[in-house]
């Protein structure tokens, strides 16, 4: 009997006079190239609010506005990603009043710390750690760009910052 595998990983966009935005990402396939679940912060007029996005055959098409960057591949979850969804959303949201749009990036970890609870998916469990860690990653997946081909991104492992590229379908 085969094992449902989801692999956790953060999608970093690049828009205009505007920090990166980590966007948290699910995915079957290893480099993210099938169809891809996406959480990410929204302003509305309700508020700061949490939300998912189902992006097809890539990440790509999470944010028409914004130019993908690449993706950090975080860990595997041995785990259905519709179960590890639900599991995921039953927890409640991450959302704290002092966030603004701009902080994905500790929305981001936030939400990995609260997914690894009872799990070997993080190298640390230390929020500045796991912080300074993946922006080290960032910085690798935003030095891979000028090499990249059209149409292409990197995916960089977070643990030992392996890269390779994806196809993106946009």
């Amino acid at each position: 009997m085969s094992r449902s595998i989801t692999h956790v990983g953060l999608a970093l966009f690049h828009t205009p006079t505007f920090p990166t935005q980590w966007v948290l990402a699910f995915s079957t396939h290893e480099l993210f190239q099938e169809r891809v679940m996406c959480r990410a912060l929204r302003q509305s007029v309700n508020g700061l609010n949490e939300y998912w996005e189902t992006c097809e055959s890539s990440p790509t098409s999470f944010n028409r506005s914004a130019i993908l960057g690449g993706v950090i591949h975080i860990g595997i979850v041995y785990m259905s990603m519709e179960d590890l969804l639900k599991e995921f959303s039953a927890k409640g949201t991450v959302v704290s009043e002092t966030y603004l749009p701009s902080h994905s990036d500790r929305f981001c970890v936030q939400s990995l710390l609260r997914l690894s609870k009872g799990r070997a998916v993080l190298p640390t469990t230390d929020e500045f750690k796991l912080m300074d860690l993946i922006r080290g990653r960032v910085s690798q997946v935003e030095a891979s760009q000028a090499s990249r081909a059209f149409k292409s991104y990197p995916v960089v492992e977070l643990k030992d910052g392996g890269i390779r590229m994806a196809n993106s379908a946009y």
